[in-house]
C-alpha cells in the first residue's frame, strides 16, 4: 500500500509549478487589489505557500487566494489540482486514501470544486446568436415513386 501512496504523490503536481499555473490564471493582467482594483501593489514576499501583497492606494493586505475558496486552505494547491483532475474518475474515499488525508477534508474540497463547476457552467451550444441555413423538410410524398400499394393507400386517406 505504501508504494501506491508514493506513486500517487509523484503524480501530484509540484507545488511551485501549481502555484505558478494558478497565478497565471488568477492574475492574467498583473496583480491587482481585490478591494479597490488598483494595479499599484507592493510584493510583501511569501507566507507559507502564497505570496502576500499590499495595495499602495487603499493599504489593503491580501494574498494570492484572497476572495477564493482556497483562502484558508491547508491542503497544498498541487493536491487540490489533483482532486480537480480526478473528480469524475475516483470516489472521495479513494482520493482521501491515495492522498493520505481525512475523508471529510477531501469531501469538502470535492463539494467546493463541484459547486463552483456547476455554478460557472455555460452551455456553449446555446450561447449567443445562432442561425439555421438550408433546412430541408419532407412535406409529403412528392418525389416518391408511385406503386400500386401507394395508390390504394392514398385513396384510403381521402
Amino acid at each position: 500500500m505504501q508504494s501506491v501512496k508514493s506513486s500517487i504523490k509523484s503524480m501530484v503536481v509540484d507545488e511551485d509549478e501549481a502555484l505558478n499555473f494558478y497565478r497565471s490564471l488568477h492574475w492574467p493582467c498583473g496583480v491587482y487589489c481585490p478591494s479597490c482594483g488598483s494595479f499599484e501593489v507592493n510584493n510583501r514576499g511569501g507566507r507559507g505557500r502564497s505570496k502576500r501583497y499590499s495595495c499602495k492606494e487603499c493599504g489593503t493586505f491580501f494574498n494570492d487566494f484572497t476572495g477564493t475558496f482556497l483562502e484558508r486552505s491547508k491542503i497544498p494547491f498541487g493536491e487540490i489540482l489533483w482532486i480537480l483532475t480526478n473528480i469524475h474518475n475516483k470516489s472521495v474515499k479513494q482520493m482521501a486514501e491515495e492522498l493520505g488525508h481525512n475523508r471529510k477534508t477531501v469531501a469538502r474540497y470535492h463539494k467546493l470544486i463541484r459547486d463552483l463547476l456547476e455554478k460557472n457552467h455555460v452551455d456553449p451550444s446555446f450561447d449567443g446568436e445562432f442561425e439555421f441555413d438550408e433546412t430541408y423538410v419532407n412535406a409529403g410524398r412528392k418525389g416518391i415513386k408511385k406503386t400500386s400499394n401507394s395508390k390504394n393507400h392514398q385513396e384510403e386517406e381521402l
